[in-house]
């Protein structure tokens, strides 16, 4: 089957947009426990067959009555809002979300109220211009079963999903690129893209901080138009992430595997042997493979590719890579490799450069890897000349058990640098108890409590607030115990301490590094952190499954940590004459400080 692609018109994409907003306050926010395992996608391919033709208001209105009816039996639609002073009474059936999980199912959870929230009998929420949905968001009866929704799971049951078997996949690999896959179907996509806006609305903790309530709609409408034109997997897969790069999250991951029934198919993307890295606003080269290591060294100045100035490249693949600051996306684009991706296995990439003495240079570079080179620090822990440690708490070789190998090592030394900048290990807790003089707690972790939609009225409850002692406290064995982290050896380590962050230092590793400096535990060097905290969730998705932030994370002060990050004591930033003399900016920074 080939891919449906085309134009839609200017009404076409406002009926979308009008079902789309319906769609999100009825899923997410009318109490109805039959509709818990509705199968809400194929609900929209439906809607969208029917509503994509229209031209006029009233009969949109009449349509979405007709499609929501027998989902939402109280619906009705209005040219005003419905005003109402009555509230509910108690007890009542309401739809409450709270610590939603690491796997969001999203399926309305329904309890029953006892005490008064204060809700209305009825809510008006405005859709278009001159279009009202009035629903109640409290019921004191959960609605049942009728022939209309008996009827409408018939018409929804009639929708093609595509996929195909897996015999017939292993039997045949084209089958997979010619069968009736159900993202083919403009339908699907459409409705898929409602879905992603609707959870970002009403569940994305950092919803107004990142002013999406002024731009959400019209990029919304933008994708309409650029989803209905995609004639492939590769581009419908980067529509995808350009849409959620509006969101200022570097939690956002978004898988490019689609399932098509038994089988699961994926965008694919190639990758040179070579990956860049930024110092500031300066693209050099990071990781070089054998086959180029003759041409081209780290540190290397980028300047074009394929006749594009580098700085151009950067903006264009930014704008489809989540990111919580400027710095953060600089390091996505260098982990995934954007720069220098291609949808085209052994595709030529002409690569101009300075080196070292400033000189141009050309390469040529062919994109034959399926993954993105790393370039990875897998040193543990390092004593110089000077009696200064060096301690990684982001390599693997991070472990406690390894750790204790190194103690006699540590109490001798002049002091110890602590290395941050990326993920820490989950021993890091038990390492750095032999450290701390006092019980070291985390920050201002907060969990939504949503009850309503466009996250009005959102209540916060304070998120267990895990913490480490230190290792020779008396209540050491029962602490490690209840925080889950390794019992450590009853040794103090009293030694002067830096540790190194920055725009790697991301989610656990900032809930760490505010937790060293709020307790002045040592010095903080570097740049600021990523900006993004608090626990992930996936939704899971027909197509690219992504990964977004749930829980909000706040200074202790209450104010705002998102897109600002933990800001260190000192500020030094990698320069790029000491990545070509293979020297560690901040390293030498932080060592200064120690000497």
């Amino acid at each position: 089957m080939n891919w449906e692609s085309r134009d839609v018109s200017a009404r076409q994409i406002h009926n979308i947009s009008v079902l789309s907003d319906c769609y999100g306050y009825v899923r997410y926010f009318y109490p109805n426990s039959y509709v818990i395992d509705f199968d809400w996608t194929k609900f929209l391919m439906y809607s969208i067959h029917k509503i994509e033709p229209i031209q006029n208001d009233d009969d949109l209105k009449s349509a979405l009555l007709e499609l929501f009816k027998p989902l939402c039996p109280q619906i009705s639609f209005s040219n005003n809002a419905v005003v109402t002073t009555e509230k509910i009474r108690t007890p009542y059936f309401a739809v409450e979300y709270k610590a939603i999980g690491s796997l969001a199912e999203m399926k309305s959870p329904i309890i029953r109220m006892t005490k008064d929230l204060d809700y209305s009998s009825n809510y008006s929420f405005k859709i278009d211009e001159n279009i009202y949905v009035n629903f109640p968001l409290a019921v004191n009866i959960l609605p049942a079963k009728t022939d209309s929704y008996t009827n409408l799971l018939k018409e929804i049951n009639k929708i093609d999903e595509g996929g195909i078997g897996l015999f017939s996949a292993l039997l045949n690999a084209e089958s997979v690129k010619n069968a009736n896959l159900i993202f083919k179907h403009l339908s699907y996509r459409m409705a898929d893209l409602i879905i992603r806006k609707n959870i970002i609305q009403h569940f994305y903790p950092y919803f107004h901080e990142d002013g999406l309530q002024e731009i959400w709609d019209n990029k919304f409408e933008n994708t309409i138009t650029e989803l209905a034109q995609v004639n492939n997997l590769s581009n419908y897969y980067l529509q995808i992430c350009n849409f959620l790069s509006n969101v200022k999250d570097s939690h956002i991951q978004i898988w490019n595997t689609f399932s098509v029934g038994a089988v699961a198919t994926y965008a694919p993307f190639y990758y040179p042997d070579l990956s860049a890295g930024f110092a500031n606003d300066t693209c050099f080269v990071l990781h070089v493979g054998k086959e180029y290591d003759k041409q081209i060294k780290k540190g290397d100045v980028l300047v074009s590719i394929n006749d594009r100035p580098i700085h151009e490249i950067i903006q264009q693949k930014l704008a489809f890579c989540p990111h919580s600051s400027y710095a953060a996306g600089l390091y996505r684009l260098s982990i995934f490799g954007n720069l220098f991706e291609s949808t085209a296995k052994d595709a030529i990439l002409n690569v101009a450069f300075k080196n070292s003495n400033n000189e141009p240079r050309k390469i040529q570079l062919k994109t034959n890897l399926s993954d993105s080179p790393v370039d990875r620090n897998t040193d543990f822990i390092k004593k110089d000349e000077n009696g200064l440690v060096y301690i990684n708490l982001c390599t693997d070789a991070c472990t406690y058990e390894n750790f204790t190998k190194y103690i006699s090592i540590l109490q001798s030394a002049k002091g110890i640098v602590f290395d941050v900048r990326g993920r820490p290990q989950p021993d890091v807790l038990s390492v750095i108890s032999h450290f701390i003089h006092e019980k070291t707690e985390l920050g201002n972790l907060l969990i939504p409590v949503i009850r309503f939609p466009n996250q009005e009225n959102n209540e916060y409850t304070s998120a267990e607030k895990w913490c480490v002692v230190p290792a020779v406290s008396p209540e050491s064995k029962e602490a490690s115990k209840r925080n889950e982290y390794k019992t450590p050896l009853s040794i103090q380590i009293d030694k002067p301490l830096v540790f190194l962050s920055n725009e790697k230092t991301i989610s656990f590793g900032e809930s760490f590094i505010e937790m060293m400096k709020y307790y002045k535990v040592g010095t903080i060097v570097g740049m600021p952190t990523a900006g993004c905290n608090g626990d992930v969730t996936r939704f899971q998705m027909p197509a690219a499954t992504f990964f977004m932030t749930y829980n909000k994370f706040l200074n202790r002060d209450g104010s705002q940590h998102h897109a600002v990050g933990v800001l260190p004591d000192v500020f030094s930033g990698m320069k790029i004459i000491d990545i070509q003399r293979n020297i560690d900016t901040q390293l030498e920074t932080a060592k200064k400080l120690l000497q």
